[in-house]
């Protein structure tokens, strides 16, 4: 395709249409409430994240799915062939339509996994005089804690993460109080101040920066993050596993 910019362009514009209708129908699934791929987040009526309650079947809320995340693939692939042809597109487009999408998702509950809930209820751990590191959410929901209560996976599993996701959580639990869909809607914001803090910090002065040069930021970045992360997650779990069985925060 290198030999082919006018044939890279268009496999570029392609990608981004592709790309912009994986977006749009994991807005849907998200927007339609609760279903087999989304759950439920009790609180009180009219709080955020906000969804449409339309209960969808089974096929169709994982058939949507399906779409938006064959559309997203076939989108990146035809983007990156597109840039290995030469084409490129302004940084700051990216950047506005990243940001756009990106506070779309964060108005509509998150979906395809339950984790989210254990988040919800870890903070609530905290902020309730529990230690996360060794109650379960199990052992919270027993003493009545609504928010604990909602926790579908991971329900007898204490908290694995650091201290500053934990104080991330206890400051969602704060603001969200005994309402599960506004504790997950704080934690989405806080979601959506990294995304966005990243993105401004990766936005170049020309205003332009081709998605390649984005892909070589990331992995120099990243790996190095990456890596002492597994460091710390294999020091944790070693520390646990060795560490003598206690009885649960009280």
């Amino acid at each position: 395709m290198s030999g082919w910019p006018g044939r890279a362009g268009t496999a570029g514009r392609a990608g981004l249409i592709a790309i912009g209708a994986s977006v749009a129908g994991t807005f849907a699934v998200a927007v339609a409430g609760p279903s087999v791929m989304e759950p439920a987040l009790p609180g009180r009526p009219g709080q955020p994240p906000w969804s449409l309650g339309l209960h969808l079947s089974p096929y169709l809320a994982v058939g949507l799915t399906a779409a938006a995340l064959a559309a997203g693939t076939a989108g990146l692939v035809l983007v990156l062939r597109a840039v290995r042809g030469g084409w490129s597109v302004p940084a700051r487009a990216v950047l506005a339509a990243g940001l756009l999408a990106a506070v779309a998702l964060t108005l509509v509950p998150p979906f395809g996994s339950s984790d989210h809930l254990s988040y919800a209820a870890y903070g609530r751990m905290l902020v309730t005089g529990h230690n996360p590191y060794t109650t379960t959410p199990a052992q919270l929901a027993a003493l009545g804690d609504p928010i604990a209560r909602a926790v579908q996976d991971w329900a007898r599993s204490p908290s694995v993460y650091g201290p500053l996701a934990t104080a991330i959580q206890a400051l969602a639990a704060l603001a969200g109080g005994t309402s599960v869909r506004l504790t997950v809607f704080v934690l989405g914001l806080a979601n959506l101040a990294a995304f966005a803090g990243t993105a401004l910090l990766r936005t170049g002065p020309d205003g332009r920066l081709t998605l390649t040069a984005y892909g070589q930021l990331f992995a120099r970045d990243a790996r190095p993050a990456l890596e002492s992360l597994a460091q710390s997650q294999s020091q944790t779990t070693r520390h646990r596993v060795l560490a003598p069985r206690g009885s649960a925060a009280p």
